[in-house]
């Protein structure tokens, strides 16, 4: 069951829309009014104030820890940090499609192999007709 942030009982005041979600096992908000207009002008005009305690802090050790570092933060001509810059990607679904995938090929190879008296595919041909099958297709 979510917990509050640290934030949360201040967040809960402000919270007129009591659109929150869950983020990583905390209660975090969705949007503090019913529409979006005055967020998105401060966010666009001013300033805005994100609760980012849900997202994940890493611990980089090791030898080229500071190699990596260096190489994800963006730096102002003066040295300084600017920003992060960083991509991440949940490839369960992506892993478990690409198994189901490899299954299919293989049983496709089991039957083709077992067809009696059956002509010969090609390799080319049947890598063309497995590739064929498509995500959509699942």
């Amino acid at each position: 069951m979510p917990v509050g942030t640290a934030f949360h009982e201040r967040t809960l005041a402000l919270c007129e829309s009591l659109n929150f979600k869950e983020w990583s096992g905390y209660y975090t908000v969705g949007a503090y009014e019913m529409t979006h207009e005055h967020e998105y002008n401060a966010i666009r005009n001013s300033s805005a104030l994100i609760d980012v305690t849900p997202l994940f802090k890493y611990h980089l050790t090791g030898r080229d820890a500071t190699k990596l570092v260096n190489r994800v933060i963006a730096r102002d001509e003066n040295g300084r940090p600017e920003f992060l810059i960083a991509l991440f990607d949940d490839i369960t679904e992506r892993r478990s499609l690409s198994q189901e995938l490899e299954n299919t090929k293989k049983f496709l190879e089991l039957v083709v192999d077992n067809i009696p008296g059956g002509a010969p595919i090609p390799q080319e041909v049947f890598e063309r007709i497995v590739n064929s099958v498509t995500l959509k297709d699942y």
